[in-house]
């Protein structure tokens, strides 16, 4: 249903998802079946992704390496349209609860996946 702007339901829930989202204090990113970062809210470009964050960063180059079978592992079961949680540690060494959600098109693919990223007390290592 449109609203006379052209804009339509959709649209506007869209907006005001992308807007929520982006006000939110915790990190959070929206990444799709490759593992590249398609959105981060302010929370996660000031607390996690690197300055020359251009929209092609893969979330993988946000953690240590010893992360990546833990990323992998993550967005697999996402894909496969289940919740996963994993624990992880930043290049920065800070350590994170991430909660990875898969989103469906109506034609039920996963391909994209919400991960809100809770910080956690304590340093690996």
């Amino acid at each position: 249903m449109a609203d006379g702007s052209g804009s339509t339901q959709t649209d506007q829930v869209m907006d005001v998802t992308l807007a929520l989202l982006r006000d939110r204090a915790d990190p959070i990113l929206l990444i799709n079946a490759e593992g590249r970062i398609t959105f981060a809210n302010h929370a996660a470009l000031v607390r996690l992704v690197p300055q020359a964050f251009r929209g092609a960063l893969s979330w993988s180059d946000l953690f240590l390496p010893e992360a990546e079978p833990s990323l992998r592992n993550t967005l697999l079961r996402s894909l496969r349209g289940e919740n996963a949680r994993s624990r992880l540690v930043a290049r920065d060494g800070s350590v994170w609860d991430a909660a990875a959600t898969p989103l469906a098109e109506t034609s039920g693919e996963v391909t994209t996946i919400l991960v809100t990223l809770d910080p956690q007390a304590g340093i690996s290592g």
